[in-house]
């Protein structure tokens, strides 16, 4: 049986903090849709650990719209996506798009932004879908908003709230086991320990991704149960990173 002293709980729990602290990604408003069209348009917020500080969650997922990256990137609608096309239809929608391209006398300064800011967001839209947790919490919140109101079942309402709470002790020990490993074997050098971690660690990644996908396989995906093991993927997503900062450049 492992033992935990309460400062090693309190280290964990302000990294727990870490993993809890989202952001929503900007909002998009103004003339934007006559850049885009309507149909690559939802209405919700896309929550994610990366985000800045300056932009806080709306206290409403309805309140905020950002693009359908699935829609920009003329990408099927789903968790398990052709990686392949998808780098095919962005390189193509960059080639047209680029602000370069608009940069010489012959287009207005206006040309010249809105390619600014399409790159951007067609940056953004990759660099979503090809993370499948980013991925799967953009698929989570355009179903959402799919769904009718009497579709929506009672214990979804919170998928969109600010703070995902994980009640499985056992899960959480697990991962504060681990953290310390990694602090422990990080401040030793031991690269070994460390790679075997990441391996450890991508394998349960790997584990928690094959439960994402099979539920968002069904007709009628469960919201809440995908919202679940989000979290958790979370947790492992944060390990893969600190682990990664431990270990020497490759």
């Amino acid at each position: 049986m492992t033992y935990f002293n309460a400062n090693l709980i309190w280290r964990f729990c302000k990294w727990h903090n870490k993993c809890r602290n989202t952001k929503s990604i900007s909002s998009l408003v103004g003339s934007i849709p006559s850049l885009f069209g309507k149909n690559v348009y939802v209405s919700h917020v896309l929550y994610t650990s990366e985000a800045t500080n300056s932009n806080k969650p709306s206290s409403s997922w309805k309140d905020s719209k950002t693009l359908n990256y699935f829609a920009l990137l003329d990408i099927p609608e789903k968790f398990n996506i052709d990686k392949q096309q998808l780098y095919k239809n962005f390189q193509s929608k960059m080639r047209e798009n680029h602000p370069d391209k608009y940069s010489t006398p012959s287009h207005t300064k206006q040309q010249y932004n809105d390619a600014v800011f399409i790159s951007s967001q067609l940056n953004r839209a990759k660099q979503v879908l090809e993370s499948p947790l980013w991925r799967a919490q953009h698929l989570v919140m355009i179903r959402k908003h799919q769904q009718s109101s009497s579709e929506r079942q009672s214990h979804d309402e919170d998928i969109l709230t600010e703070e995902t709470k994980i009640t499985d002790q056992n899960f959480l020990f697990e991962i504060m086991d681990t953290r310390l490993q990694v602090e422990d074997y990080g401040s030793k050098n031991d690269v070994a320990k460390l790679d075997q971690l990441l391996q450890e660690n991508s394998q349960r990644m790997e584990h928690i991704i094959s439960l994402i996908q099979k539920e968002f396989d069904q007709t009628k995906p469960h919201l809440f149960t995908i919202k679940e093991l989000l979290a958790k993927l979370t947790y492992f997503d944060r390990i893969e990173a600190e682990i990664k900062e431990q270990l020497p450049a490759r």
